[in-house]
């Protein structure tokens, strides 16, 4: 009896352990494991040629102020009053918005954030700034000791940090903030990876992926291809750091059909400017011909595909403070072998250049840009134009600090600039002085641009403000100092798994994920 009952005991046990293994009685497939949730699912990974450092802080830090458009601001993190004549500016915290490790935020931090940016953000008052006074926890005013109508959209510009955050270098070091997203792992150059603030005080713009992983691809080969692996979801956000691809790429990337592509037309133009103050190009003549030498309209064909718009102002018609009196640079060739020859410049030796007054020295212009595939190419079509109507010029594609050091020092004819962004702060960056910087010398073209910046930084008028400007462009236009050529189209490229994508704002390119939708296949 008792070995009846074993036999009938281990033959349960082998029954058991059958059904456990998926087998049917019969020898049946094995059944499908229980379905487990794709890690995936809700991450959204950004392709990018540069570490996220620059272009992507504001997944961490938020801004002082939100920005509404290019010239306007909203509260945010602080609420902003300010008296009659724009001297006084009171900004009060807005309640319950903490930093990441639970610190809150209080006036005295805003006092440490603007102090600790005034060299590092864009702003025109820091010069202004007579006190910064904490009133209580939630209250601080600013004094100015001017009017600066501005001072707000300029705060927009400001992260909010807390003391420690920012090195005496300007470099921010701590990574804790009170945006929408913790910084969670950072191999630097290489990878970075987020986890979305389930605590984030404004839950209209909280990131819907819950990961956000920002991965380095310098290559712009590399990159593409990881996008049509799925490696990566996107590539486009944040507009240089996340990579704004060449136009045969999109072209490429176009025809195939496979993955989606965003497009915004861009309003601030490729700009070069002249080496005025001294060499051959401080003759205005040779300034004009080499103007109206340069075909954008070619030049946006041939370098763009289509993704682009010539132009031949510096800023598009619909900025503020832009170009009311219609003056526009334009191609006209003829013209310019015109200019050249009423002012003395002729061929005498029958190689296609110019010489001034028969003097037997060719004109060959020094044009120096950075080393990329779009800036030779620039350059190559530039020079191009130049000989077509008989000047010469040589092309020095430089690495980053030979081109500076080209630039700061003015060994250049001709260089790459940086465009003109909004009209005020590019102005106040670089428009009152001929001085040599980073991008040649400055647009101050005559001694009226000192007063001219006096007035657009302090008048509390929009009238006079604009008034101003058409000045300033009259002034700008008739010197020739520096021809715009054409603005590009801002571009996101990404998968079908993804989508929800909002255009990063004005020239801080902050990234707004609030209302991206994650289904992969």
């Amino acid at each position: 009896m008792k070995k009846l009952i074993c036999l009938l005991l281990v033959l349960c046990l082998c029954l058991s352990l059958a059904a456990c293994s998926g087998q049917t009685s019969g020898g049946g497939a094995t059944a499908a494991p229980q379905a487990t949730a794709n890690p995936m699912a809700e991450t959204l990974v950004i392709g990018a040629s540069a570490d996220f450092t620059n272009e992507g802080k504001n997944l961490v830090y938020d801004m002082l102020l939100f920005r509404i458009d290019s010239y306007s601001a909203s509260d945010y993190v602080v609420s902003s009053e300010h008296n009659a004549d724009y001297t006084e500016f009171t900004l009060k915290v807005t309640p319950n918005v903490k930093f990441t490790d639970g610190t809150p935020v209080t006036a005295e931090i805003i006092k440490y954030t603007i102090e600790s940016q005034l060299n590092i953000a864009p702003n025109g008052f820091a010069g202004l700034i007579e006190a910064l006074e904490v009133k209580d926890d939630s209250t601080l005013v600013m004094k100015l000791s001017a009017p600066y109508m501005n001072t707000e959209y300029d705060l927009t510009y400001f992260f909010v940090v807390k003391p420690g955050e920012i090195s005496e270098d300007g470099n921010f070091v701590e990574w804790v903030g009170t945006g929408p997203y913790v910084l969670t792992d950072h191999q630097p150059d290489v990878r970075a990876e987020f986890t979305r603030n389930e605590g984030y005080w404004n839950k209209a713009k909280m990131g819907k992926p819950k990961t956000v992983i920002w991965k380095v691809l310098p290559d712009e080969t590399t990159r593409v291809m990881a996008l049509e692996k799925k490696e990566v979801d996107i590539l486009g956000l944040g507009s240089h750091a996340a990579s704004q691809l060449s136009s045969a790429t999109l072209n490429d990337i176009e025809k195939k059909g496979e993955l989606k592509i965003m497009t915004r037309n861009g309003t601030s133009p490729a700009t070069y400017m002249y080496n005025y103050v001294k060499g051959p190009m401080t003759d205005i003549e040779l300034r004009k011909a080499v103007t109206y030498a340069i075909d954008r309209q070619n030049m946006v064909d041939v370098l763009t595909l289509g993704y682009g718009r010539p132009m031949g102002t510096f800023l598009g018609p619909e900025d503020k403070y832009s170009n009311r009196n219609g003056e526009e640079y334009t191609y006209d060739p003829e013209l310019a072998k015109k200019i050249l020859a009423d002012a003395g410049y002729k061929d005498t030796n029958g190689n296609g250049i110019v010489e001034k007054n028969g003097d037997g020295k060719d004109i060959v212009l020094q044009f120096v840009t950075m080393s990329s595939d779009t800036y030779r190419n620039i350059g190559v079509l530039f020079g191009e134009y130049l000989k077509a109507v008989g000047i010469g010029m040589e092309v020095n594609s430089l690495e980053r600090n030979a081109f500076l050091e080209r630039t700061n020092s003015g060994d250049m004819d001709i260089c790459m600039c940086h465009p003109w962004t909004t009209a005020i702060a590019y102005f106040n960056m670089r428009g009152s002085t001929s001085e040599y910087d980073n991008f040649g010398p400055g647009f101050g073209v005559n001694d009226k641009f000192p007063e001219y910046l006096q007035t657009v930084l302090t008048s509390t008028s929009e009238e006079e403000i604009q008034a101003t400007f058409d000045k300033i462009w009259a002034d700008i236009y008739a010197a020739y100092v520096a021809t715009p050529l054409y603005a590009s189209v801002s571009t996101y490229v990404h998968t079908d798994e993804v989508s929800g994508f909002i255009w990063t704002r004005g020239t801080q390119n902050l990234i707004d994920l609030s209302e991206v939708v994650i289904n992969r296949k």
